[in-house]
C-alpha cells in the first residue's frame, strides 16, 4: 500500500485522516485489515502523533474498531451492508424527489456535467475516477433537497455502503449500464418527473444489492 501526503495543504492530521478514509471507502485498505501507528507513520513519512489522532477520528466515524494490537477496518456482515444500502436508497429517493421540485439551474447543470464526465471516462482504466464522480453525482442528488442534517446523515451512511460499489462497477459491462442509469436518473430529475425518478433510483440501487449478494455467495464458497 503506497500512500502520499501533501504536507502543505490543510493540517497534517486532516491530510492523513482524509487519505486513510478515502483508502478505506474505496477499498484500497480492505475490511478487516489491521492498521498500526508505527507502520502508517513510516509509509506516510510522518510522525506517529498525527497518525494516532487520525485513527481516533476514523474510529469515531465508525470505520475502524480498536483491538489490543492496534485498529482494524470494520468488516460488516451481509445483513449489515444490506441495511446500509437500504437506508442509502431511501434517503436518495426522498431527497432527489424533493430536490427535483426545487433544484436551481446551477444544480441541474452540475449534475449534467457529472453525467457527461462519466461518459467521457467510460473505460476500465478510469475506474477510480469514475467511482469518484459517481459518488459526487449521488451526493449532489441528496444535497439538492436543501436539508443539511439529512445530507450529513447520508454522507455518514454512504461512507460505509460505498465499500460495495466495486462489486458492481468492476463487473464486465457494468460501467456502461451504470452510466446509462445515471443519465436516465438525471433526465428524470431535470424534468421533475418524481415518479420515474424514484423507480430509476430504486432499480439502480437494487442492481448493486444483487451484485453484493452474489459476491458474498462466491466468497462463502471459496471458504468451504
Amino acid at each position: 500500500m503506497k500512500l502520499k501526503v501533501d504536507m502543505y495543504r490543510n493540517t497534517l492530521i486532516e491530510q492523513v485522516t482524509n487519505l486513510l478514509e478515502k483508502s478505506i471507502v474505496t477499498g484500497k485498505i480492505l475490511p478487516g485489515e489491521r492498521l498500526t501507528e508505527a507502520k502508517l507513520a513510516q509509509q506516510l513519512g510522518v510522525s506517529k502523533a498525527p497518525v494516532r489522532e487520525s485513527l481516533i477520528r476514523l474510529e469515531e466515524l465508525g470505520l475502524l474498531h480498536k483491538t489490543h494490537r492496534g485498529r482494524k477496518v470494520v468488516k460488516f456482515s451481509l445483513d449489515e451492508l444490506l441495511d446500509l444500502l437500504e437506508i442509502k436508497r431511501l434517503i436518495e429517493i426522498y431527497a432527489a424527489s424533493k430536490g427535483s421540485k426545487i433544484a436551481s439551474e446551477q444544480t441541474i447543470n452540475r449534475l449534467k456535467k457529472l453525467v457527461d464526465k462519466m461518459d467521457e471516462l467510460l473505460a476500465p482504466s478510469n475506474y477510480s475516477k469514475l467511482r469518484g464522480i459517481n459518488h459526487l453525482f449521488h451526493n449532489l442528488l441528496v444535497e439538492s433537497a436543501g436539508n443539511k442534517k439529512l445530507y450529513e446523515i447520508y454522507l455518514h451512511v454512504a461512507k460505509h455502503a460505498r465499500w460495495t460499489a466495486h462489486l458492481s462497477l468492476e463487473k464486465p459491462g457494468r460501467l456502461e449500464v451504470s452510466n446509462k442509469e445515471h443519465r436516465e436518473i438525471f433526465t428524470a430529475f431535470a424534468r421533475g418527473d418524481q415518479k420515474n425518478l424514484q423507480i430509476l433510483i430504486e432499480e439502480h440501487s437494487y442492481r448493486l444489492q444483487e451484485q453484493l449478494v452474489e459476491a458474498k455467495k462466491r466468497e462463502k464458497k471459496l471458504k468451504h
